[in-house]
């Protein structure tokens, strides 16, 4: 039985990014969705997280003349992003019309998921959920939210009390391809990445965490004090600490995804990593010490 309306508290990372347009369009590529799944003890009044899903955008695939971006699908509980057992969910791609439809391996045909020029008044059919279309969601109200120092437009959906609320880049904070329904049942969206940076975040509910990424105000802050180079590189990368306490810190190398691949420790205010088995691309480095401070910095690899 429909019982409870699930109420969370939300906490939106403000970090500059490159949408600088008045539509922010979904990512093509290096992004990153984590989603929380649980459930609500009526007798302790608590949330439960039972399992996350994790979804990762890399590569793109041609479909009948039409470019996607492939999206794999990571579910273990409360875990990573695993690439070795990630399988492949869906390929995902925008028109210009501001719709986002997917394509997965059983359907012969794209689906649409989102509609961000839908306005008040207007409403949807999920056809991902829905694929006859025998329900619609009208539109209920429409503003804006600040997320990574530009202003997104926000859309809020309901249908017999099931609500939905979409943000431009992102898709809907219940979750990817999740929504949320009245009742006892738990989906959030817990954060999103785009090329390794923490864009969106949310708190409360059942206890799930976003994995392999520290709190954004915590990587950014004393970035003067780490120096990499040299900035491309194809084998050996040099790490400097300034203001160096001489104790163990980590190193971590992180995918523009949010992968961790790479994970060293030093007392030394100085190293030098061999990173020539790394594959060509974008990645990002981040310094963690036993005080919890930490560094990041972004690198490439030639």
């Amino acid at each position: 039985m429909k019982t409870l309306i699930l109420i969370a508290t939300f906490s939106l990372v403000f970090v500059k990014g490159i949408c600088q347009t008045t539509y922010c369009p979904f990512p093509t590529d290096s992004a990153y969705w984590s989603i929380e799944h649980g459930y609500y003890d009526a007798t302790f009044f608590q949330y439960h997280c039972t399992s996350t899903s994790h979804y990762a955008m890399f590569g793109d695939t041609s479909i009948q003349g039409n470019t996607y971006s492939k999206i794999y699908l990571s579910a273990f509980l409360d875990s990573a992003f695993i690439y070795s057992t990630a399988s492949y969910f869906c390929a995902l791609r925008e028109d210009l019309n501001k719709k986002i439809f997917v394509r997965r391996p059983t359907d012969s045909i794209d689906v649409l998921l989102y509609d961000f020029s839908l306005s008040i008044g207007d409403s949807f059919c999920y056809q991902f959920f829905n694929p006859l279309c025998q329900g619609y969601f009208p539109v209920t109200g429409v503003d804006s939210i600040l997320i990574d120092s530009n202003y997104r437009r926000r859309i809020f959906l309901s249908s017999f009390g099931d609500t939905q609320t979409w943000i431009e880049g992102i898709g809907n904070i219940y979750g990817l391809f999740d929504m949320q329904y009245v009742g006892s049942f738990i989906t959030s969206l817990k954060c999103f990445k785009e090329n390794g940076i923490l864009k969106y975040q949310s708190f409360g509910g059942g206890g799930c965490h976003c994995d392999n990424f520290a709190p954004v105000e915590s990587l950014n802050k004393n970035n003067k004090n780490l120096k990499t180079y040299p900035n491309p590189t194809n084998s050996i990368l040099n790490i400097e600490l300034n203001n160096f306490l001489n104790r163990v810190y980590s190193i971590n190398i992180l995918t523009s995804i949010g992968q961790i691949i790479k994970t060293e420790k030093s007392d030394r205010s100085n190293v030098s990593l061999n990173i020539s088995e790394l594959k060509e691309g974008i990645y990002f480095i981040v310094i963690s010490d036993e005080q919890n401070n930490q560094w990041r910095q972004k690198f490439v690899k030639e």
